[in-house]
């Protein structure tokens, strides 16, 4: 049974653009053979354990796109900085717990690291808007060399369980079943 990887895409949906986004990211990693999951703003307690962690316990990959969100207050500095996605942050600290290896981040240009992000040694794709998300996102895939058929979960396909009848090293003979691949 061939299963394509699954990737958690994690990324914020505060408005249509970045709905739209999140879609062409979908698209761009199911024409490369992947199972994307988007995760989707929800409300309760139960939601997060019930869907959110479920889904990423059950990922392979992990994609998190940090779009910009409130300006900080830049006291003394001319350089604009914003705080990035909220939720994303927190789904992040959760794949990071789930010990994922395998996980990309893309961040917008002038996102402040903050969070786990601000303690993880990152060497992260940029972007400057929504019109060159999708490019950042692509060049990171291609370079961590992701492959569509790669799991970080235990997947055993065709065992075959035959009996085998030998002799022990005194000589009684004895039968048990042995596992082939």
């Amino acid at each position: 049974m061939n299963m394509n990887s699954k990737v958690f895409v994690s990324c914020g949906q505060a408005n249509d653009q970045e709905k739209r986004t999140a879609g062409k990211i979908c698209r761009l990693l199911e024409k490369r053979g992947f199972q994307p999951y988007l995760a989707v703003q929800v409300q309760t307690i139960k939601d997060i354990n019930g869907g959110i962690i479920r889904e990423l316990k059950n990922s392979d990959y992990y994609v998190f796109v940090n779009f910009r969100r409130e300006r900080l207050s830049s006291r003394g500095s001319r350089r604009k900085q914003f705080r990035g996605s909220l939720f994303s942050n927190q789904e992040f600290a959760i794949a990071y717990a789930l010990d994922f290896e395998k996980f990309l981040v893309v961040n917008q240009s002038g996102v402040k690291p903050e969070g786990m992000l601000r303690y993880i040694g990152l060497n992260t794709e940029t972007f400057d808007d929504h019109s060159d998300c999708l490019a950042a996102v692509a060049k990171a895939i291609k370079d961590a060399h992701w492959k569509s058929d790669y799991s970080r979960r235990l997947r055993a396909d065709g065992l075959i369980f035959r009996p085998v009848i030998y002799s022990n090293h005194v000589g009684s003979i004895l039968a048990g079943n042995f596992l082939y691949l």
